[in-house]
Formats: structure tokens, sequence, C-alpha cells
């Protein structure tokens, strides 16, 4: 009874969020010449999937379960990038490393789906970024403008403009700063991706920033294949209706742990959106930066350990794509547990999170499990 109750809730989400944006509902049309759509990562072709439906071809440039970081194309790789109609990336300098590649083997069809996402610092007392990219941005503020008046009408606000709760102040919009200029730390690995930079690329673990992945992959189908844009725009109503479902799950689930357990520690540093949407306090992480090529000092160990005894850290959070040597030891110094998230990629079919949903669920799952008192 109660799944029959949530499926006819959804439906009805979805026939609102239809109405409201006066288009029919989804369907499934195929056509002899699909368009070539390529995401970066597992986990941005899943959400652009979903929007495309049978409309469209679209695979991960990364396969599941590997680490984008240490990621290297094959020839193969570069040769579907240069016959693809559409290539989405997150950017925010998470493909970093791949980033000369990306522009040389599709420099005209290159989209940033995170364009009109709040992008937090991993440092929030750095002076982080340039203010604007000298590029005229007009129609893609225009267009943020309008996605967020779109989720607005849905009670989702995704647009913060101060301090968050946790005291941590936004950068601005992705498309109105450069996350790279002047933002260099010249110590670090060239090769070890965006841990360079103070932009927080891991925006996906607040659902309501792939709300906006959503709307901004509907947009360029629909431009790159306007007979099909009637089935981009109810494919994504319809998923849309799902990510305001997952949301509020993702928010009650994570919201039973107690106040003084909603501490993380994790491999590197990939919850920062989730802690800032879910009321959760990021206190370390075992490798330094935002990537994963960087090794911890001793002293960086010593002082992790350190943190998890004055906090009472009770879990560490290791990742499906990174090592977890390194959590395990500290966990026998301090008598926390060891427990796994999806990071970077999905699972492949097999696992657990195969998509974008499954991925937020389990994870959420996994922290509420870890952190809750015995």
């Amino acid at each position: 009874m109660l799944k029959l109750i949530s499926r006819l809730w959804m439906a009805a989400l979805t026939a609102i969020i239809l109405l409201n944006l006066g288009i029919p509902a989804p369907t499934t049309y195929a056509q002899e010449n699909r368009l070539s759509v390529i995401g970066s990562t597992t986990l941005i072709a899943d959400v652009v999937g979903r929007v495309a439906g049978d409309a469209a071809d679209v695979t991960p440039l990364i396969g599941y379960g590997v680490d984008p970081h240490a990621y290297e194309p094959s020839a193969q790789d570069i040769v579907a990038l240069d016959e693809a109609d559409v290539v989405f990336i997150n950017s925010a300098t998470f493909e970093e490393g791949l980033i000369g590649v990306l522009e040389e083997a599709a420099p005209e069809n290159l989209v940033t789906i995170s364009d009109c996402v709040t992008i937090l610092p991993f440092e929030p007392n750095k002076n982080p970024v340039d203010a604007t990219h000298d590029d005229d941005t007009s129609n893609i503020a225009d267009q943020c403008a309008s996605h967020f008046e779109t989720l607005a009408a849905l009670g989702v606000e995704v647009n913060p403009s101060s301090t968050l709760e946790n005291g941590v102040e936004p950068l601005g919009l992705l498309y109105e700063i450069n996350c790279t200029a002047g933002n260099h730390d010249d110590s670090a690995d060239a090769n070890s991706g965006h841990q360079e930079g103070n932009c927080d690329p891991h925006l996906w673990t607040d659902v309501r920033n792939v709300m906006l992945w959503t709307l901004m992959a509907r947009d360029v189908l629909s431009e790159a294949d306007p007979a099909n844009a009637a089935i981009y725009a109810a494919n994504a109503a319809a998923y849309l209706a799902e990510l305001v479902t997952l949301d509020a799950e993702i928010a009650g689930l994570l919201a039973s742990v107690p106040e003084k357990n909603r501490i993380l520690i994790t491999n590197h540093e990939t919850l920062g959106y989730l802690a800032a949407r879910y009321g959760y306090q990021i206190v370390g992480s075992i490798i330094p930066g935002g990537g994963t090529a960087n090794e911890p000092s001793a002293e960086d160990i010593t002082a992790l350990i350190e943190t998890v005894l004055d906090y009472r850290v009770p879990a560490i959070f290791t990742e499906n794509t990174v090592n977890a040597a390194l959590a395990e030891q500290i966990a026998d110094e301090t008598g926390a547990s060891v427990y796994q998230l999806y990071s970077d990629s999905l699972t492949d079919a097999d696992g657990p999170a195969h998509t974008y949903i499954d991925y937020m669920r389990a994870n959420a799952t996994t922290i509420m499990t870890a952190l809750t008192e015995k």
C-alpha cells in the first residue's frame, strides 16, 4: 500500500510540474539519427540520460568505479569526443587534468552543466577566485534566472547569496567566477586535478544542484535537437519530480542522526555541499585538497587522529574509488569505524549505486547508520 501511495504521489507531482511548464506528458520517441552525447562522469551521464530518454544516446567518458582524478583518456575516448554532438562536463576544475584533451577533441561541443550552480569553497577563509570571466554572460544569466524561477515554483531555493548557516560564504554562480585564475598553489602537483583551486566541484551531493543539471541538460539537448524538445522537457519535468522527493528523503534520513554526531571525516573533500545542505560539519579529510593524488604527511595523520579523538568521531568515510588503507590505519588508532561511501563515480549495473538517485540514497543511509547512536 505504501508503495502504491508513493507511486501515486510521484505521478501527481510530475503532473503538477508538467502543468506548470505547459508541456505534454512524457513520451518515448526513437529516431534514426539520435544525438550522440557524452557526460564526463557516470553521474553526469546518468542525469543527462534521464532527460534524453530514448531520443538520444548518452554515455560516460570516465567509466563506472574509476577515480576521475587518475583517469587518462584512451585513443577511442578521444575519437568518441570528436564525434559527439554534445559533451557535458562538471567543470569548477573537476576535469582540470582533462580540460586540454576535452577542448581539443570537442572544442565546439563542450557544455558546462554546472554553470548555474552556486559554488562553495574548500577553504572558507581563503581568497578563492577571480570575480568574473571576460566573456559576455548575459545569455547564461537569463538562463540561470529562468531555472531558478522554475525550481522556486516547486518550493526549491537554489541560489543562496549570503553566508550559509554553517558559516560558509558562497563564491558565486559557476559561470560568474573563474575557479583557476590566480588560484593555484605553486606547491601542488600539476597532475593531481582540481586540488589546486578553492572551488569545490563536488556539487552533486546537494540534490538541488542536480535539479539545475537537469534543466541545463533539457535546454542544451532541446537546442541541439529541436524536433525532440517536447520529449526532453517532459522527461526533465518527470525527473525533477523524483529529485524533489529524493531531496526530502535525504533530508529526513540525515536529520535522524543526533545533532552532536553530525560530523564528517572523509578520505578526500567530497561532502561539502551535502554538509551545507543538510546541516553537517566537516572536521577533516585524510587526503589534503580536493583531489586524490596528494599524500598526507605524518603530521597530517597525527593531527587527524587528534581530531577524531577530540570530536569523538564515530565513523570515518572512505570511497568506492579511493584506497581505504589510511582510513583503516586511523580507525585502528582511534576506535572509529570505517564505512564506504560512493563519491566521484556510480557503480556498474550490478552495484547498489548505479543511478544518481540510488547513489544519494545509499550514501545518506550509510551516513545515518554510521553516525546514529547504537
